[in-house]
């Protein structure tokens, strides 16, 4: 029995320094997104070869229950100003499981049911900050005066418009 339970140990183990691997990609992705966003325009080539990789990866964290990986979630829609996760992606459905009816659904004029960015954020103030750990880069985004002046008051008048 010793032996069995050394085993998963080192698993564990292993399976911690995957998802820490794994986390590491998804935060590069996320800070490129970031310096796009300063005006680094010359990294959209990148963000857009890399993004299929991107969202498998961060799908694949959600899906495993890692509770880093919600706030890079949200923070992926909202460095995108307009950004969404749509449900019918593999990252959507991992999204759905986290966050369930909690947060509002938007539905586009081709029927597509997608997380806008705005919900994702307010569900973040509302439930996710005291619930999952924080991505620093998301926080230090929220202190911006970009982001305090333009893209939450633009999130604002949105859910007021409904």
């Amino acid at each position: 029995m010793k032996l069995w339970s050394r085993f998963l140990n080192l698993f564990r183990v292993g399976a911690g320094t995957a998802a820490d691997t794994e986390l590491m990609r998804v935060d590069d992705y996320l800070r490129m997104w970031d310096r796009f966003a300063e005006g680094h325009n010359e990294l959209f080539p990148a963000l857009m070869t890399g993004q299929q990789k991107f969202e498998s990866r961060l799908a694949l964290l959600l899906g495993s229950g890692d509770r880093r990986a919600i706030g890079r979630l949200v923070f992926y829609a909202v460095v995108q100003v307009g950004g969404s996760i749509r449900f019918e992606t593999d990252l959507g459905r991992a999204a759905v499981q986290i966050l369930g009816s909690e947060c509002r659904v938007s539905t586009g004029e081709d029927g597509a049911r997608s997380y806008f960015a705005g919900s994702l954020f307010f569900w973040w103030e509302a439930h996710g900050r005291r619930r999952f750990e924080i991505f620093r880069v998301f926080d230090e985004w929220m202190h911006r005066d970009f982001a305090r002046e333009v893209v939450i008051p633009m999130y604002l008048e949105a859910r007021k418009n409904g």
